[in-house]
């Protein structure tokens, strides 16, 4: 009759062996999702963070010291789609530490006295693409007579 007893007690004891297991497994399937989301979180920043500097970088290096004599004249009436403009000789190249940009700078003339300009860039190789569509995305400043007056990111879908 003891036996019995001691098998039966045996069964009670591995119980809470296995709600213990299966509490700790939780915890640490939570603990792994936090991380995880913690990681990818801290790359997303560290990747807005070198795209800020590429592009602050950019804009002191090139933007505040562009020549506007040395836009390209626009060969469109008016600017040209930047989707459109594929041609290579066009397009300048400049590096920031690992990163390259592709820029373009457009001049229009409506008039003797009245010129706009464009430059627009973008990183190479960071092209989106979604289903069919390519986005491209660029980082454009516009003058007119020879005064900024406005940037901002374009999205361009091929």
């Amino acid at each position: 009759m003891q036996s019995r007893f001691i098998c039966h007690q045996g069964g009670w004891v591995s119980l809470p062996i296995i709600v213990f297991l299966v509490v700790v497994a939780g915890v640490s399937f939570a603990y792994q999702q936090r991380l995880q989301t913690h990681l990818a979180w801290r790359g997303k920043r560290q990747e807005i963070d070198q795209n800020q500097r590429l592009w602050q970088a950019f804009s002191e290096q090139v933007v505040r010291h562009i020549a506007l004599s040395s836009a390209q004249k626009s060969s469109c009436p008016g600017f040209c789609a930047l989707a459109n403009n594929d041609s290579v000789s066009h397009y300048r190249l400049w590096r920031y530490k690992r990163a390259r940009l592709r820029y373009q700078f457009d001049q229009i003339a409506l008039g003797a006295n009245t010129h706009f300009y464009r430059l627009c860039a973008h990183k190479i190789n960071t092209m989106h693409q979604t289903a069919y569509l390519i986005h491209l995305r660029y980082h454009c400043w516009w003058w007119h007579n020879h005064h900024i007056v406005s940037h901002g990111f374009v999205t361009v879908t091929k």
